[in-house]
């Protein structure tokens, strides 16, 4: 399963969006515009950060995940018939589940300790690209990130194949939200980037229950920045 989301980081991230990146016209369907262009140094550090977190380091959040859907009476067997209403349940108990997960986490690693020693190193870049979308400490990689995405199968204990699609569905939506390009709805975590105190889930059931969206005020302002600059 661990594939599909190497897959999906491969084909979203480092191919598709980097490719966009490197036509200069491309530039202007960005939120941030030109500031969230890489250069080659920065390119092939994020992807080896990437690379490594996914290879690496993932599995000591997917390893554990893995044993508590067994616990539970997972069967883990990939021959056992799907069920498609089954399955798109469980597939909205996940997008509930991350939502939760990530904002909590992702809250608590703006607190200052937490934020200095740990994920200061995934804010390196205000206006973050779609390689990026895993540049992270391992710590936060594998709590924030890996945990919630994999705690969602562990619970429902979903078809095999269910899991692997969403996994890659997971690292294709972040992905995306680090694109930087409106078409691919990056706006609201760009803004995060951007402002940093504001849009701390990958959805918006946590933020509109917390107020935490980012205000239209600031949103305006930062689309004028934007303009000014382009």
């Amino acid at each position: 399963m661990g594939c599909s989301a190497l897959s999906a980081y491969l084909v979203v991230a480092v191919g598709l969006c980097s490719l966009l990146d490197c036509h200069p016209e491309a530039h202007r369907y960005k939120t941030q515009g030109h500031r969230s262009i890489f250069t080659w140094d920065q390119w092939t550090r994020a992807v080896a950060v990437g690379l490594s977190n996914i290879l690496l380091f993932s599995w000591f959040a997917t390893i554990p995940a893995w044993q508590l859907q067994r616990r539970g009476g997972g069967s883990g067997a990939w021959d056992t018939p799907l069920s498609l209403p089954n399955e798109l349940a469980c597939f909205a108990v996940h997008v509930v589940t991350i939502d939760v997960w990530f904002y909590v986490t992702h809250r608590a690693l703006h607190l200052p300790l937490l934020y200095k020693w740990i994920h200061k190193f995934h804010h390196a870049f205000k206006a973050p690209a779609a390689i990026a979308c895993v540049y992270a400490n391992p710590i936060e990689f594998c709590v924030g990130n890996v945990g919630g995405v994999v705690l969602g199968p562990a619970l429902t204990r979903c078809h095999p194949y269910a899991a692997a699609y969403w996994l890659a569905f997971s690292l294709t939506s972040t992905s995306l939200a680090h694109s930087g390009y409106r078409a691919f709805g990056a706006e609201e975590h760009d803004a995060h980037h951007e402002h940093f105190s504001w849009n701390f889930g990958v959805g918006i059931l946590m933020d509109r229950a917390l107020g935490t969206c980012l205000p239209e005020g600031l949103r305006a302002r930062g689309g004028e920045k934007i303009m000014k600059r382009s």
